[in-house]
């Protein structure tokens, strides 16, 4: 049973960080006054009282969570060389707050069959935290089985509230076992492991896919762990597209406040070309049937593309695009990009998804040109004629072609069906409000004004929205 108290410590599955919420069982997180602290190389464990049950685990990110210590009574703890499994739910803090109820009983189901991979395998769980476990296993080899069936079993679960994505970490090392408690940096490398992986992924390092002669991997390189002295090579365990891993080589540069407008006009079988606005970073990939998720764009005219094909980043040196182990890959001008791989985009840069699937990038100015930004107008007062006229002018951008002209008069007047004079009318007026003096390509100079200021957003071109 979980009861519920109006203020408890949970850990978030993607910040592990401390929050009070009246939707978080309370029983998952006991506290006792006997408790003590000890540091493990980024590790703290708090043991309570022998009388009481309850302990504080202190995994690799340096925040306190309270948690119960089990299965001291039921196996023996390993000791020498041990492998150590870390599991954790991916956004389970947003979960909580979007399912109070449901989340409950998802986490009931999720704890089942976590308990049952490890106990199958031999597993000695010595701290949980919230929705995390902390496991040591004798041998490496159960310690990989154990990850496979959880993972195996919680992408096939029936989840009674929302479903949960669970990132898994091992590492193989020699540690010091004390009453039921782990000591030494091979507690804290596979604790950073687990950090760095994402949702419905288990990483585990080189040291465990040797130690356990672990087949069906993915190398995913070496990498740099916080807290970690030496760089770690990394392997992913079976199947499945994710985003590069969390670690501290991954760029997290911020996006700058002035990079230029951009999109893409994506391009795939049996549907129009479609205009998505890149405002923050986007994930790509294939359509799966799930609700839409916000900064996702799911592909619903190509199986080969995978679940997840890509992700734009917005960067300080602008837009990037980078490679998941997607398996028929992510080109960009042809070229296809390794895994993991970042490819800053350049106006007009073909990419394509899977093999049918593809989108050009553009953007107006360019990332680090002062002048993109320096001289942007407001955006001038504008009739409800002058909207329409100027929306028709801008909306060849949807073709998707590198090099597009905006709309003749002649289109124009067609389009809004009106006379081509009362067209040439109201151009005329928009000259002077954008300061279009006279000179060649005079609608085009116009058109990217308009863009570039905001004046045509779009979404104002996809929805053929005149802003009136």
């Amino acid at each position: 049973m979980r009861s519920r108290e109006p203020r408890s410590q949970h850990l978030d599955g993607d910040s592990m960080a401390t929050r009070t919420d009246s939707a978080v069982p309370a029983s998952r997180n006991p506290s006792s006054p006997g408790q003590l602290r000890r540091h493990i190389d980024g590790v703290t464990i708090r043991r309570a009282d022998p009388a009481t049950v309850p302990a504080t685990v202190e995994v690799a990110r340096g925040i306190r969570d309270t948690c119960p210590v089990v299965d001291t009574e039921r196996r023996a703890a390993p000791s020498g060389t041990v492998t150590f499994l870390f599991t954790d739910i991916e956004g389970s803090t947003k979960l909580w707050q979007s399912h109070p109820d449901g989340m409950s009983a998802s986490l009931t189901v999720h704890d089942e069959l976590i308990r049952a991979a490890i106990d199958r395998h031999d597993g000695y769980v010595f701290a949980t935290g919230g929705d995390s476990f902390a496991v040591a296993f004798a041998r490496g080899s159960a310690a990989v089985e154990a990850a496979r069936e959880m993972q195996s079993a919680l992408a096939t679960a029936s989840w009674p509230g929302p479903e949960l994505r669970v990132r898994i970490g091992l590492h193989v090392g020699e540690a010091e076992e004390r009453s039921g408690n782990y000591f030494g940096p091979a507690v804290n490398t596979a604790a950073r492991v687990e950090a760095a992986a994402h949702g419905g992924q288990t990483v585990i390092t080189e040291a465990v896919r040797v130690a356990a002669r672990t087949t069906g991997t993915s190398d995913l390189g070496t990498h740099e762990l916080r807290d970690v002295e030496e760089p770690v090579h990394l392997h992913q365990l079976g199947d499945g597209d994710f985003p590069a891993l969390r670690t501290l080589d991954a760029s997290d540069d911020p996006a700058p406040v002035d990079l230029p407008r951009a999109w893409i006009v994506v391009r795939q079988p049996g549907f129009p070309p479609e205009i998505v606005e890149l405002e923050r970073e986007l994930t790509i990939g294939r359509d799966v049937g799930r609700p839409e998720i916000a900064g996702h764009l799911a592909l619903r005219g190509d199986r080969t593309v995978s679940r997840l094909h890509g992700v734009l980043t917005p960067r300080a040196a602008g837009w990037c695009v980078q490679a998941t182990n997607a398996t028929n890959g992510l080109f960009v001008n042809g070229t296809r990009l390794a895994s993991g791989a970042v490819h800053l985009l350049a106006p007009e840069d073909d990419l394509r998804f899977g093999e049918r699937t593809s989108a050009t990038f553009h953007t107006i100015g360019a990332a680090g040109d002062r002048s993109s930004t320096e001289t942007a107008r407001p955006i001038p007062e504008l009739t409800p004629g002058e909207r329409r006229v100027l929306v028709a002018l801008c909306s060849p951008v949807l073709s998707g072609d590198a090099f597009t002209p905006p709309a003749t008069v002649a289109a124009i007047a067609e389009q809004l069906v009106v006379s081509e004079s009362a067209v040439k009318q109201q151009l005329g007026r928009l000259y002077d409000k954008f300061d279009v003096g006279e000179g060649g390509e005079r609608r085009a100079r116009l058109a990217n004004e308009a863009l570039a200021c905001g004046a045509v957003r779009l979404a104002d071109l996809r929805s053929g929205h005149d802003g009136s």
